[in-house]
This record gives structure tokens, sequence and C-alpha cells, in this order.
């Protein structure tokens, strides 16, 4: 089996930041990291280091929510150090340390994406995401066990990857999304004839539901909540005739829930209507999503995912 050596400086940092990294990463697995402060118990972190051993992405969890995802970069040519004194990195704040992480190579995380997209294989229908999220295949693709999203431009070229494993963790090939990429979920993205509607999500799980509820629709799932007005402008921009809907999160147990007013937001800038989940008075305030909804929906009145 071929291992990547960890990068001395790659270390240093992480080690700084309290973690405990492996000394040899395989390259495509994730990793949780052990860390000193155990006021953080509610969360935990992973380390993935991407196929050429070029990218380390550490990824900060909470219970329900991804916190922070941090990238580190080397060069193609160059040593780790002298990248750092051409392009000094940036501090990111996160919940409890400042981690420092580098500007990607947009143009090797393409090339890299292609390349792991060309080698996935069909997802099966039983993959445990999947059953956990009570939602079908639609886009993804299966990678040494991994479900694999394609993330594209509105010119339908493939920037990133969007992975899962079988407990739900996920993360991209690389933090730097794009503005106005996606994971085009369901639709014919060529047509304007066949399209009843343009839905905008956040999750790709959440657009799956809201295809299976809306199979006329486009489907596109923004990837995070900043990124949605960018895809809804570039989607209006496109597809100007077709009805647009931004289906939002709701996240209930927040006080001034940020992510329906940048939903809002978007929505304005785009002239798109706005849709959010209607909770039943019993619904948990752990649910933030359409997916969230429909599965708790369905395991309380037994239904099965089919």
């Amino acid at each position: 089996m071929t291992t990547y050596k960890s990068l001395p400086e790659f270390l240093e940092y992480i080690r700084a930041a309290g973690f405990h990294p492996p000394e040899d990463i395989e390259p495509g697995t994730l990793i949780v990291l052990d860390r000193d402060d155990l006021a953080f118990n509610n969360s935990f972190d992973t380390c993935y280091v991407s196929e050429n051993g070029r990218n380390f992405t550490i990824t900060k969890y909470s219970v329900n929510f991804m916190i922070t995802q941090r990238t580190f970069m080397r060069n193609h040519h160059n040593n780790y150090m002298a990248q750092l004194e051409n392009n000094p990195y940036e501090e990111m704040e996160s919940d409890a340390h400042v981690i420092p992480y580098l500007k990607t190579d947009r143009s090797a995380t393409n090339e890299e994406a292609k390349k792991i997209w060309h080698n996935a294989g069909p997802a099966p229908n039983d993959h445990p995401y999947l059953a956990s999220k009570m939602i079908h295949v639609n886009s993804s693709r299966l990678y040494k066990g991994l479900l694999v999203l394609p993330v594209i431009n509105i010119k339908g070229e493939l920037t990133n990857l969007h992975f899962f494993d079988s407990n739900g963790i996920g993360w991209l090939l690389t933090e730097d999304v794009e503005d106005g990429c996606y994971i085009h979920v369901s639709g014919d993205i060529s047509s304007f004839s066949d399209i009843s509607r343009i839905i905008i999500c956040i999750g790709w799980a959440t657009g799956c539901t809201l295809a299976t509820q809306n199979p006329t629709a486009l489907v596109l799932a923004a990837i995070n909540v900043d990124n949605l007005e960018p895809v809804a402008l570039a989607a209006e921009q496109r597809w100007s005739s077709v009805e647009m809907v931004i289906a939002s999160d709701d996240i209930q147990a927040s006080t001034d829930n940020h992510v329906v007013r940048k939903a809002w937001g978007a929505a304005v800038a785009a002239n798109a209507l706005l849709d959010l989940p209607q909770w039943p008075h019993d619904a948990p305030k752990t649910l933030i999503n359409f997916n969230d909804l429909d599965v708790w929906q369905k395991g309380k009145h037994g239904d099965i995912a089919k």
C-alpha cells in the first residue's frame, strides 16, 4: 500500500492547533484526529489527504453542523516552505483555534477532480449515507467506498468534488468553491421545455429530497449558504424564463437565523421565490432542512424509503 509522508510543516501547524495527526496518511482517506482540548468534546476534527498528496483538508464538526474547513496546499514543483514565503497564508478563526491555510491551485484541483470522477463507478442504492437520508443515487458515483458528487460551473465544467463517507461525514476535494458553482442534483440541465421550475437549495441530500417531491424541476445544490446568491444569479442569467425557487434551510434553534436572511437576499437578487420547511408543531428543533423533515416524518409514520 502506498502512503505519503506528512509534511513537517503541515504537522507543525496541526500540532500547534492541538491536534494529533498520524505520521503517515494514506491518500484518499479520512482520518479522525485526536485533540488536547477536552472542552470541545461535543465536536471532532477530521483530516483528508487527496489522491495526489497535495491537499490536506482539516474539517471541524459539531454535533449538528460543519463548523469550519481549512485546506493546506502543497505546490506542484516548489517545496512547501518556498510556497509559504511567496504566498503568505491567511489566518482564519474557528471556535477553538486559529488555523492557517493556503490558497488552492484551482487548475490542479480541476485535473484531480476529473481523474477521480472518471475512475468513479455507479453508486449503489443501498449505500449507508443514502439509506440514512432516505434518498436516491441521483448524480452521485462511488469512489473507494465514498459517495462522490460533481461540482460544476454554469457551463457544465467540473471544478471540484464533494465526498460523503458511510457515516455521513462530508468534505470537498478543496474548500475553494468558485462562486456560482453547484452540484447538479436532477433535471435536464440542457433543456428548457422540460423544466417546470428551478429549485436551488444548499445541501445535496436536501436537493435529492426536493427532486423526489418535484420530479419535473431542475434541482441545484449550492453547497453553502454564501453561494446561494451566486448560483441563483447564474441560473437566472441562463434560464431567465423559468420560475426559480430558493429552498432554504431553516435553523430553528438560531436566534437570528442568518441562513434564512441570506436565502432571502439571494431570492430578492435573482427575482426568485423563497421556500422554507413547514415545521409541524411537534417537529424537533434539531431539524434544519427539507431532508431532515422528510426523514423525520417517514420515521414517525413508519415509512420505508424505496
